[in-house]
């Protein structure tokens, strides 16, 4: 298991057939030996080495045109590597590119071209939300949201603990689940705050960490000591090979969309709405009395504007 940092490229594959997924990184299977592949197979071998860093963002047919092969061609390929599809193939290149560059070279490398020239903006980052979300049904299992709503149920105390972009994301679930019960939480940075709260937590409480690439070391670190002191951990992240999938179960997964400097985490808000409507679904009544009592402060306060 990786602690965040980009995989060494020396290791090379040298079984005959595909690795499973998880086991090596996209460029040692692409590195793979060419004895058993086809000629067509050697070209977007080469293709996806040289370029992956563009072809982490191109579609399998915009792929195929520039080594002049079929997008059905491509997607065979893929799926020899060991991926479902060309859909994951594309989220491990993506995964590889996030480790790699820093924020400033997500920004230089400004991925929103098409033949060179700029494309719309909005369109673009549109489309590429919509391939994350698409790939929601295909990273993750019913029962792993049906657990995670049981968890956030029947804990005494939940902890909803995030770190620098994922902050954000931390007190959006934490904000909606605190309306439908009480003992909620929220850790936007891994803290000795935080720390002290997970420290007097047991197997009875719950802690919500939830993180992407490039990993924060010091929220992987809150995961674990989470993990040891036996508070439950349940996972938000990019993939099954996170390095923060090691102390959560069961971990939900969304992937994220590098968008330059910024990243899209528009399927990992999917993922948390999915999470607390199963959470209402399974604690109906006592969420419908704490909802009418968040209603009644509201009132009482004025906090919203009459329209």
């Amino acid at each position: 298991m990786t602690d965040g940092r980009a995989p060494a490229r020396g290791k090379v594959i040298t079984t005959g057939r595909p690795p499973a997924a998880g086991i090596s990184t996209v460029l040692e299977r692409l590195e793979a030996p060419q004895d058993n592949r086809s000629a067509t197979q050697r070209r977007l071998a080469s293709y996806l080495l040289a370029e992956y860093k563009a072809a982490a963002f191109a579609t399998a047919a915009e792929i195929a045109r520039q080594v002049h092969v079929s997008e059905a061609s491509v997607v065979r390929f893929a799926t020899s590597l060991g991926y479902r599809g060309f859909p994951q193939l594309q989220q491990a290149l993506r995964e590889r590119v996030l480790q790699e560059l820093t924020t400033l070279e997500r920004l230089r490398d400004y991925h929103l071209k098409v033949n060179g020239r700029r494309a719309d903006v909005l369109a673009t980052v549109v489309r590429h939300e919509q391939e994350s979300i698409s790939r929601l049904l295909q990273a993750n299992r019913s029962r792993a949201v049906r657990d995670w709503g049981r968890a956030l149920r029947s804990a005494r105390r939940v902890a909803v603990c995030g770190a620098l972009a994922t902050a954000p994301l931390a007190q959006f679930l934490a904000f909606h689940l605190s309306k439908g019960r009480t003992g909620v939480h929220c850790f936007g940075t891994a803290d000795l705050v935080a720390y002290h709260a997970l420290a007097a937590m047991s197997q009875r409480d719950v802690a919500c960490v939830i993180g992407f690439p490039r990993y924060p070391r010091a929220l992987v670190d809150l995961a674990r000591f989470a993990h040891e002191r036996g508070v439950r951990v349940v996972v938000l992240t990019d993939s099954e090979v996170s390095p923060l999938a090691t102390f959560g179960r069961p971990s939900l997964v969304a992937p994220t969309t590098p968008l330059t400097f910024v990243d899209g985490y528009a399927a990992a808000i999917c993922m948390m709405t999915a999470a607390l409507t199963q959470f209402a679904s399974v604690a109906m009544g006592a969420v419908r009395r704490s909802l009418a009592e968040y209603d009644a402060a509201a009132r009482r306060t004025g906090v919203f504007l009459r329209t």
